[in-house]
């Protein structure tokens, strides 16, 4: 518990890196364990990715000049539970070098991601230096973390040519982080989470179909960031946090600090009718998520010296990778047209995640 959020904190950077293990058998630095926190983490931003790219619509239609729509509502991201556990031996650490609990092998250790009920603990993890030395490795539990989700706050103004401009903001953001780490010192430096989108409509260029009435069709382009950066006591990462004999002292830490971005870019094309009060629409798209993680300032670089004694070197900015992923989205969802008012549902599917949107809308056509 004394470093829980430390290492939650350090997995938020870490979580999706795609640092290989590249290590001098003398020594040992912090981005060794990329493949750690990248399972454990990838859960919860996966979900992240999920439902800053759901939402968008809630319907197939776009804006005509001068129309224009207030929503607000709630997205949430649903977190399976076959991604609570990870096998350490199956993520490319080097099973001469790791090994559990009374030398078990790591093939034979599972380990809790970030969502994890509480089912699983984490197992004891060592890694030796040259045969002579040991740390122990920092290992994480699970949040029980079932589902994620956040209000959202959406705008949207009709142009000519049947173009709408969408801007989004996710007021929630910064008090959801707060609960995720909630710790005393802590610091959220910054964090921002908003997106932008455009839909345009396409039937109207396309012959017959463009003059059957209640059918709506449209195009949609979306993209959202996620920026963010943290520090604090609660954050360093210092020699005695790997349980090693050498002391804190002679160093200063207090200049780390974690940077995560995340963000999301999707298209999609909607089909949907318009009928007096009940209004379906259905969509097939593409998600595009890419994340950005840095570890900045001054963090232990452990090396075994000839005369069997162990020490650390400081290494300054250890982290800043970049990970990207696409995967297909698809969707479906309704709105009740009650005059200007509007409520709406969407359900969106994409590779094991499934999110919900709901709320209500403002709307003028």
């Amino acid at each position: 518990m004394r470093k829980r959020i430390l290492f939650t904190s350090l997995t938020a950077c870490l979580a999706l890196s795609s640092v290989a293990v590249v290590a001098a058998d003398d020594s040992f630095s912090v981005s060794e364990l990329a493949p750690i926190y990248r399972n454990y983490a990838d859960p919860l931003f996966t979900s992240v990715g999920s439902f800053m790219g759901a939402g968008w619509s809630h319907t197939a239609e776009a804006h005509k000049f001068p129309g224009f729509d207030l929503t607000i509502g709630a997205t949430f991201a649903k977190i399976p539970s076959s991604v609570g556990t990870f096998n350490l031996g199956n993520i490319g650490l080097d099973k001469n070098k790791y090994y559990g609990e009374n030398n078990t092998p790591v093939e034979k250790l599972t380990a809790p991601t970030f969502t994890n009920d509480g089912a699983v603990k984490a197992p004891e993890l060592y890694r030796n230096l040259a045969g002579k030395q040991e740390i122990e490795i920092p290992m994480l539990d699970g949040n029980d973390l079932g589902f994620l989700g956040v209000p959202l706050l959406q705008v949207g103004v009709g142009l000519p040519l049947g173009t709408e401009i969408q801007v989004r903001l996710m007021p929630g953001a910064k008090s959801i982080v707060d609960k995720l780490m909630d710790a005393e010192d802590f610091s959220v430096d910054k964090l921002s989470m908003w997106g932008v989108g455009v839909k345009h409509d396409i039937k109207q260029w396309i012959p017959v179909i463009s003059h059957v009435p209640f059918l709506q069709i449209s195009c949609q382009l979306t993209y959202s960031q996620f920026k963010s950066e943290f520090s604090g006591e609660k954050l360093s990462l210092k020699p005695s946090d790997f349980k090693s004999t050498l002391s804190d002292a002679g160093q200063s830490w207090n200049d780390q600090s974690i940077a995560v971005g995340i963000s999301s870019f999707t298209g999609t094309l909607l089909v949907g009718a318009s009928l007096p009060i009940f209004q379906p629409y259905l969509g097939l798209g593409f998600n595009n998520c890419k994340n950005t993680t840095q570890l900045n300032g001054s963090y232990p670089k452990f090396t075994y010296k000839e005369n069997s004694s162990l020490d650390y070197e400081v290494e300054k900015d250890p982290v800043d990778v970049e990970v990207k992923d696409t995967h297909l989205n698809t969707m479906m969802g309704f709105r009740l047209k009650l005059a200007v008012v509007a409520l709406y549902y969407q359900f969106d599917i994409q590779p094991d995640y499934k999110t919900h949107t709901a709320g209500l809308a403002i709307t003028i056509r």
